[in-house]
C-alpha cells in the first residue's frame, strides 16, 4: 500500500473552496469509480483500492490517501493528476 498526502494553502472564500473541492472530487471519483460522501469539512472517498479524505480548512485543503495493490504502482502519476487540479482550481503551489 502506498500513501498520497497533499496540503496545499489557498485564499477562496469558504463557499467558493467547496465547489472547487467538489469539482475535484467528482473528477476523481469518475476516474477511478469511487464513491464520495460529505462529513463536516471532509470529504471521504473510497473506491476499489483506494481510500481517502479531502478535507477543507479555511486556509488549506488537505489530501490523504492510500492506494492499495495495483492503484500504489501508479501512485506517481496519480499524485500528479490530482496536484495538477487542485492547483487548476485553487490556485497558487501545493
Amino acid at each position: 500500500m502506498s500513501r498520497i498526502e497533499i496540503d496545499h494553502l489557498h485564499t477562496l472564500p469558504p463557499d467558493r473552496a467547496r465547489a472547487m473541492l467538489e469539482g475535484i472530487a467528482q473528477d476523481l471519483c469518475r476516474r477511478y469509480a469511487l464513491a464520495a460522501q460529505w462529513e463536516a469539512a471532509a470529504l471521504r472517498f473510497a473506491g476499489k483500492g483506494v481510500t481517502g479524505t479531502l478535507t477543507l480548512e479555511q486556509d488549506r485543503l488537505r489530501l490523504s490517501a492510500d492506494l492499495g495493490f495495483p492503484l500504489s504502482l501508479m501512485h506517481a502519476p496519480i499524485e500528479r493528476e490530482i496536484r495538477e487540479q487542485i492547483r487548476q482550481r485553487f490556485g497558487g503551489s501545493g
